[in-house]
């Protein structure tokens, strides 16, 4: 006998209550997670991603921050209690170790060269973040935490990492777990917490821990930064250029002008220095990698809006004479700009310009027109009116002009 699967079978018929079900089998999956988890830590469970409970007079709270549906979740652990000068250390890669030769991370050191050599230490304030790192039982406790990403899948031994720890407005810490067995998960949680827990202790009875820095950018709040960023990079793509040929066609723009792979260039590069900028002020701080990252997103909306600013801005009046030509149509054929179909004419002395598609169809290769032209803001051609040129009309025959 077959069976049937009647949850597969609804989608199929369905496909518009795919995403639901797919919502609603996540969520009963994280709510397991978080049951879980509080019952491991002995905490409560207060919604389906937030586990909140006190140990040895700590508060803290862990938040499901990351679910891979087939994977095992990763998790945002806090102790908001435990206070101290700002400071994030993750695990240094080679690729910390390049940027560290170019000049853009200023690492912290403490002198202990066993311990430089296996964390990448960021901060805001170098001096106060050396005193607490002076306080050898704590660099004893950061030693212990597993840092180190586990790449290798089929290698024995844990999975999961603690991927990052800050400490400053409360300690946090981001635990991957999501290479980590189903069996193995709660365990596993709870040795990691265990770890920062005890980090969180030794922290609070550092004598020289300081104080942090009201104005420092979080981590969370600049990975939403970013989000934002790259979003707004990717819609440009479709969107931009979808004006530019809205605006080919409206504007009446002879030509773009720069030319539009010139001012598209000259766009990424406008675009790009912003970032750079941010990227060298950010050298030495956590959120150097994700700087990093907005370089070519900014560069991206700058080449996509420096063509349409120059575009509208040749619209503007200039004070030209308008003048009134008959010119020849060398180039007579359909165009496509970012999804917008519209006729392309080349002009004899003038360049190209943009008609809607079913008017210019018309107008044939190697007839003429009549143009209105004047010159933009900007100094390139802007036609103003264009129609088919009318036939010259033939003299009058004149009588006895005729053979004899």
């Amino acid at each position: 006998m077959f069976r049937i699967a009647w949850g597969e079978l609804f989608m199929l018929l369905n496909p518009l209550w795919a995403p639901f079900i797919l919502f609603l089998l996540g969520q009963r999956r994280r709510r397991a997670w978080v049951n879980a988890a509080a019952q491991q830590l002995g905490g409560t469970a207060q919604d389906a991603r937030r586990v909140t409970g006190t140990s040895a007079g700590i508060p803290w709270e862990l938040v499901l921050t990351h679910t891979p549906f087939p994977a095992r979740p990763s998790w945002h652990l806090t102790f908001p209690s435990v206070t101290s000068t700002d400071l994030v250390l993750r695990a240094e890669t080679s690729s910390d170790q390049k940027w560290k030769k170019r000049g853009f991370i200023a690492e912290l050191t403490t002198g202990d060269e066993t311990f430089d050599a296996r964390h990448l230490l960021l901060c805001s304030d170098p001096e106060a973040a050396a005193r607490l790192l002076g306080h050898e039982p704590l660099r004893q406790a950061i030693a212990a935490l597993p840092l180190e990403e586990d790449t290798n899948p089929a290698a024995p031994g844990p999975k999961g990492h603690v991927a990052w720890v800050q400490a400053g407005q409360g300690l946090e810490a981001e635990l991957d777990l999501h290479r980590v067995d189903e069996t193995e998960f709660p365990a596993r949680l709870a040795a990691f917490f265990q770890q920062l827990h005890t980090l969180g202790k030794t922290l609070q009875g550092t004598p020289r821990r300081g104080t942090p820095g009201p104005l420092r950018p979080r981590v969370l709040d600049t990975n939403a930064e970013l989000r934002v960023t790259t979003t707004l990079a990717m819609l440009s793509l479709p969107v931009g250029f979808t004006l530019l040929g809205v605006l080919r066609v409206l504007t009446g723009n002879a030509s773009f002008p720069l030319g539009l792979l010139t001012s598209w260039l000259l766009g990424l590069a406008v675009g790009a220095l912003p970032g750079l900028g941010l990227l060298w002020a950010s050298r030495g701080q956590h959120s150097f990698y994700r700087r990093a990252w907005q370089v070519p997103c900014l560069a991206i909306l700058g080449g996509v809006l420096l063509p349409l600013l120059l575009t509208c801005l040749n619209t503007l009046p200039s004070g030209a004479v308008v003048e009134e030509l008959r010119v020849k149509v060398l180039g007579s054929s359909p165009d496509d700009l970012g999804g917008v179909k519209y006729w392309e004419l080349e002009l004899e002395g003038l360049g190209t310009v943009g008609l809607p598609y079913d008017f210019g169809q018309t107008i044939p290769r190697g007839s003429e027109v009549q143009v209105l032209v004047t010159t933009g803001l900007l100094g390139s051609p802007r036609v103003l009116d264009l129609e088919p040129a009318p036939a010259p009309a033939r003299s009058p025959a004149v009588a006895g002009d005729g053979a004899p």
